[in-house]
C-alpha cells in the first residue's frame, strides 16, 4: 500500500513533534537569569522568531485530522473532537518552544542588547523594516549581481588592455 503525499506529510509531522517540543537539557554552565531570559523572550517574539511555529501548528493539526479521517471516515467526528483538544494542548506548549529560542538568544546577547533589539523591532521603523526586509534582500541581490557583472566586464577589459601593453593580446 503506497502512502499519499498528504499521509507522508502527516508521518513526517508526527516524527517532528517530539523534536520541536522537546525540552533541551542545559548544562551547569548555561545558567541564565530570569531577567535575561525575559529580555530574550521579548526580543525573540519581537523579531518574529516564533511566528513560523505559531502558523505551522494549526496547519499541521488540520492536515493530520484530515488524513486520519480519510483512512477512517466513520471516526471523523471523534477525530474532530480529539484534534480540537490537541489544539489547546499543543498551543500551550508554545511557551516551551519560545523559551528554547529565547535561551539561544540569551546565550548570544546581553540583556541590554536584547532590550535594544526588541525596542527596534517593536518600533515603527522596526516594523517597517521587517515588512520590507525580504524585498530589500531581493533588491540587494539584483544590485549585487548587476554590479558583479559590470565589475567583471571592467576587470576583463583592464586585464586585456594591460596584457596587450605587455605584448600579449588576448
Amino acid at each position: 500500500m503506497s502512502l499519499s503525499t498528504s499521509a507522508k506529510r502527516v508521518v513526517l509531522s508526527l516524527a517532528l513533534i517530539p523534536i520541536l517540543f522537546a525540552t533541551a537539557p542545559s548544562s551547569a554552565g548555561d545558567k541564565i537569569s530570569a531577567d535575561h531570559l525575559a529580555a530574550a523572550r521579548n526580543a525573540a517574539v519581537a523579531v518574529g522568531a516564533t511566528r513560523q511555529m505559531e502558523l505551522v501548528l494549526p496547519i499541521m493539526l488540520s492536515q493530520m485530522e484530515r488524513t486520519f479521517s480519510q483512512f477512517n471516515p466513520e471516526l471523523t467526528a471523534d477525530f474532530a473532537a480529539v484534534f480540537e483538544t490537541l489544539q489547546d494542548t499543543f498551543s500551550n506548549r508554545m511557551d516551551s518552544f519560545t523559551d528554547q529560542i529565547a535561551t539561544d538568544y540569551a546565550k548570544k546577547f546581553t540583556v541590554t542588547e536584547l532590550e535594544t533589539i526588541a525596542a527596534f523591532h517593536s518600533s515603527a521603523a522596526g516594523k517597517k523594516f521587517f515588512k520590507t526586509e525580504r524585498e530589500l534582500q531581493k533588491s540587494s541581490a539584483r544590485v549585487g549581481r548587476a554590479f558583479s557583472e559590470q565589475l567583471g566586464r571592467e576587470i576583463d577589459t583592464a586585464v586585456r588592455a594591460e596584457m596587450k601593453k605587455r605584448g600579449h593580446p588576448l
